[in-house]
């Protein structure tokens, strides 16, 4: 996986909401996702907000341990 393209994030930021994380099947639980997240953080120095239009796990894991509040469940 050098150098290959194994996550993206897509941010509106007039409201610091997150669209979109996609990580790769074979780059999943090894940390790409906290670190496009961690990079967010730092860079707008603001709160995020996101929402989950599926049951997904993995990413409610990936979201909750790092940081993020459910306000609602499914």
């Amino acid at each position: 996986m050098a150098n290959a393209l194994v996550g993206i994030l897509s941010l509106f930021r007039a409201d610091n909401f997150i669209h979109c994380i996609y990580v790769a099947p074979e780059a999943q639980r090894l940390g790409v996702g906290r670190s496009l997240v961690a990079h967010l953080r730092q860079e707008t120095g603001q709160p995020l907000t996101l929402k989950l239009d599926t049951p997904n796990t993995n990413a409610i894991t990936l979201y909750e341990a790092t940081g993020w509040t459910r306000l609602s469940r499914p």
